[in-house]
Parts: C-alpha cells; sequence; structure tokens
C-alpha cells in the first residue's frame, strides 16, 4: 500500500490532502482525471507517475514545466527513480510525504520488535540460500535506456554479475560508451561490491566518478552510471533492516569514509626548483654548466665587485696601475678554480693556458719600472761615494 500526505502553502496557509491506494500505476497533477489532484496552477496537467514492478515503487516526471524534486534533487524527464518510505516529492508549493506499508511490516499490537526481527532474519537467510523467483533478493535494474526495466537478480550466497557492452555480460549495457567488460558486481557474506574493470571511460557511483580497478561497497538504491545508462541496486531488506536500527544487532553501518589523498612525493635530487620552472616557462634559459663550468663561488663574487673599480682606477691611474690590477686579474680566476678543485665542487676546471714571459707581471711596463728603480739606486750610491 502506498500513502501520499501533501501539503500545501499558499499565502501563508497550508492545506493538507491525503492520499491511500494499492493500485500499480498513480498519476499526480493539476487534472481532476489525475489518481492524486494538486489543485495548484503551477503544477502541470500530468506531473509525474508513480509505478509499483517488482515490489517496489517508482516516481518518473512526466516532462512536467517546474519539474520534480526528489529528496531535494530533481528529476530528469523521463527517469524513473527508487522510492522508500521516508521520501519527500517537492512539485512546486506542494511537499509531499512517501509512505510505504507492505505486508510483513504490519504486526499486531505488542509483538511489533518480534515480528519486525522474524521476517528481517527469514528474509535475509532464504536471500543467502537463494530463495526462489518470488523471494526478495539483492537485485540490480536498469532505469534508464532502450532495455529499462531489465534485472538481474543476485542469488545464493556468492553471486557475480558482470556489466558491459559485450552479449556475453550478465547485464548487457546498450551504450556506445560501455566497454565490453565495463564492471562487475559481487556479492558474498560480507556485502555487495562493485568494482570497475579498468573500462576506458569510467563509470559513476551516485554521481562520483569510480577509478579504474577500485572497489566501492554497495548499498540500497545506489545508482551506477556507464554512459547513459543507469543502473540501481536494490536491497528489499533495507527497509526492514531500517526498522530495526534501534535493535542491538541491527544497527545501520555507518557510511565508509572517502579515502585521503596520498601526500605529494617529495621532491627528487636534480628536480628543478619552481623557480627555475617558472623562469623556463616565461622563456628564459638556464646556464649549460657543461659549456660554462661551476658557478662561481663567494670567493670569485667578492673578487668580481672590486674588478670594475680597479678598472676605473687604472683609467684614473695611469697605465702603472692598470697593468698591476691586470696581472691580479688574471690570477685571481685560477686561485678560484683551483679553490672548487680542492674542495670537490662542481667539474674539474681545464688548466689554464700559460701566460707568456712578455705578458702579465713581466711585461714591458713592469722591466722599465724595475730599470728605472736600478738606475735610481746607482745614482744614489754614486752621490754617496762622491761625497
Amino acid at each position: 500500500m502506498l500513502k501520499l500526505e501533501a501539503t500545501i502553502e499558499v499565502a501563508e496557509q497550508s492545506k493538507v490532502l491525503n492520499f491511500e491506494t494499492t493500485e500499480p500505476v498513480i498519476t499526480i497533477g493539476r487534472e481532476s482525471k489525475n489518481d492524486f489532484q494538486l489543485p495548484l496552477t503551477t503544477v502541470s496537467r500530468q506531473h509525474c507517475r508513480i509505478s509499483f514492478s517488482e515490489d517496489q515503487y517508482f516516481v518518473e516526471d512526466l516532462g512536467s514545466s517546474h519539474g520534480t524534486q526528489l529528496n531535494g534533487q530533481k528529476l530528469n524527464p523521463g527517469e524513473k527513480k527508487l522510492l522508500r518510505s521516508g521520501d519527500s516529492l517537492s512539485i512546486t508549493k506542494a511537499k509531499i510525504k512517501i509512505e510505504i506499508v507492505k505486508q510483513q511490516l504490519e504486526r499486531a499490537p505488542g509483538d511489533s520488535t518480534q515480528m519486525l526481527a522474524r521476517n528481517a532474519v527469514e528474509n535475509i537467510l532464504r536471500g543467502l540460500d537463494g530463495g526462489t523467483e518470488q523471494e526478495d533478493v539483492p537485485y540490480l535494474r536498469i532505469m534508464t535506456g532502450p532495455d529499462e526495466g531489465r534485472t538481474f537478480k543476485l542469488r545464493g550466497p556468492v553471486a557475480e554479475c558482470v556489466l558491459g557492452r559485450s552479449r556475453e555480460s550478465d547485464l548487457v549495457v546498450n551504450d556506445g560508451n560501455a566497454s565490453r567488460r565495463h564492471g562487475l558486481i559481487k556479492k558474498d557474506y560480507s556485502g555487495v561490491i562493485y568494482q570497475c574493470l579498468g573500462a576506458k571511460n569510467l563509470s559513476m557511483l551516485n554521481g562520483k566518478e569510480v577509478p579504474r580497478n577500485s572497489v566501492k561497497r554497495l548499498r540500497d538504491r545506489d545508482e551506477i552510471a556507464i554512459g547513459s545508462v543507469k543502473i540501481v541496486f536494490i536491497d528489499p531488506d533495507a527497509e526492514l533492516l531500517k526498522s530495526l536500527s534501534g535493535i542491538p544487532g541491527f544497527e545501520e553501518p555507518e557510511p565508509e569514509a572517502e579515502p585521503v589523498p596520498p601526500d605529494p612525493a617529495p621532491e627528487e635530487e636534480g628536480s628543478q626548483p619552481d623557480g627555475e620552472a617558472q623562469a623556463a616557462e616565461g622563456g628564459e634559459q638556464a646556464p649549460d654548466e657543461s659549456v660554462a663550468g661551476p658557478p662561481p663561488d663567494e670567493n670569485s663574487q667578492a673578487e668580481a665587485a672590486p674588478d670594475t673599480q680597479q678598472e676605473q682606477a687604472a683609467q684614473e691611474g695611469g697605465e702603472q696601475a692598470a697593468a698591476a690590477e691586470g696581472g691580479e686579474q688574471a690570477a685571481a680566476p685560477d686561485e678560484a678554480a683551483a679553490d672548487k678543485t680542492a674542495n670537490g665542487e662542481g667539474e674539474v676546471a681545464k688548466p689554464a693556458e700559460e701566460v707568456p714571459a712578455t705578458q702579465g707581471r713581466f711585461g714591458p711596463e713592469m722591466i722599465f719600472v724595475v730599470i728605472a728603480g736600478v738606475v735610481f739606486l746607482l745614482g744614489v750610491v754614486v752621490l754617496i761615494l762622491l761625497l
């Protein structure tokens, strides 16, 4: 039996409409010919439809102007969704509460707990043993596409169902985006899981992508989407277990936590830092160390700055100072290279080219200075002897 309780709020006033039926198909809309009429101008003539199939109720939007929402989520026109007791339908300003009353839930006053527990245990055991065609066992149902309504029941304590485009699949998915073997449903004593079989196009579970070769546990009303085809997992015992959630041993399991993404891997030695990577993206090229040799150390950098000042002093002080500073500059790179080779830093530097005897410290200018000094000293000695 299906019970509907609609609360309509218009101009800060509420009106409650009740409806009960055992019919397999119920239409809801503005016109009086509907099974459940909602007298609102914003409601379409035939707004949505509730149907009963495989001992389950399903709701479907009939292409209404303002749409239908199930528990706050808008339904796609022509797409069926599974209903459970306690669900809420929103049709513009009307809020409809769903209550599904099944025969196995009816009990006499005073023995509600015993009756519910017995029915739940009997149904679960029948599902584990396989049962018959009429018994309640978990199953899969195609909700959209040309094969809408096709089912596959997971019988026995252990069962499998292959989903895919291949005709050899247990449940064929008629969609071009489906692989020949797209997914696998497994049932055992621990529950039911869904595994993506490394398909080219990822499948979706309740609107979230399922990574390739990953495993996800299925619960009642979970929806698998492969391309445009949607498949819902239905567990008939879910309502009984939900009714017994307050009894020890029948607690509803907590949802599994989302996996925590792994920490980013540390940078490997020799990897390019962020600053250098940005410089490379901007078009700047890093110097080639294999050609230019190792980068200068602090000593060479400290000597590089005075070089410019010495050159200026050489220009102002004359050729002699310039010659002397030129000799120091020639020796500085050799000393810096020798220090880096001794410390084991960088690559082995190539030997410096030999400086001819007529250059550097003993160039023509230095020879002239030495001769002038000798002549001056000889002159001083002669003067001393004469005196």
